[in-house]
């Protein structure tokens, strides 16, 4: 087989613009496959970070609200404790405050007794509409008026006071 022989000559500018324009096709074609992968592999990498980062936001989200939920745990937790100690020390001062405990503990410990019939002292309300009980400031008396009251206050201290302790053995 005879193959026809092809004459090249240097004057011959096909052969090389021709190989010329086929490898600027060639780089053309890839740079812009290289340009168009970039592209793919930029635009790739950028989804990726954009829903990573979706993906950890919603998960800091949850642990947040787990740890709120926590805490109203250890709160509702916390305020059983402080109700059910509230209603301790509500029983102890309902305890102590109740006049039968106090009326026995005056007689047992302090050794205190009812007042006897003689010690009694009754006042009629009737004698005392014309006497002013009201209370008066010491700078403004003389000394005479300070000796008066000293000797009412005698009596009327003791009246006093023995009515109060009526008074508070009675409640």
């Amino acid at each position: 087989m005879l193959v026809a022989k092809k004459k090249y000559s240097y004057d011959d500018n096909r052969y090389s613009t021709e190989n010329k324009e086929n490898n600027r096709k060639s780089i053309n074609n890839r740079r812009k496959k290289k340009s168009k992968n970039l592209f793919i592999k930029v635009s790739i990498l950028f989804w990726v970070v954009v829903i990573s980062s979706t993906f950890i936001f919603v998960l800091l989200r949850y642990t947040e609200i787990t740890e709120a939920r926590y805490d109203v745990l250890r709160l509702k937790k916390e305020i059983k404790e402080l109700e059910t100690h509230l209603q301790d020390v509500n029983a102890k001062y309902d305890s102590l405050t109740r006049s039968d405990i106090i009326e026995k503990a005056a007689l047992e410990k302090v050794g205190m007794q009812y007042p006897k019939y003689e010690q009694m002292v009754f006042l009629d309300t009737e004698e005392t509409e014309g006497v002013d009980f009201t209370v008066s400031d010491d700078s403004e008396l003389t000394n005479e008026q300070v000796k008066e009251d000293k000797q009412d206050k005698k009596l009327f201290g003791f009246i006093k006071s023995s009515i109060r302790k009526l008074y508070y053995l009675l409640d």
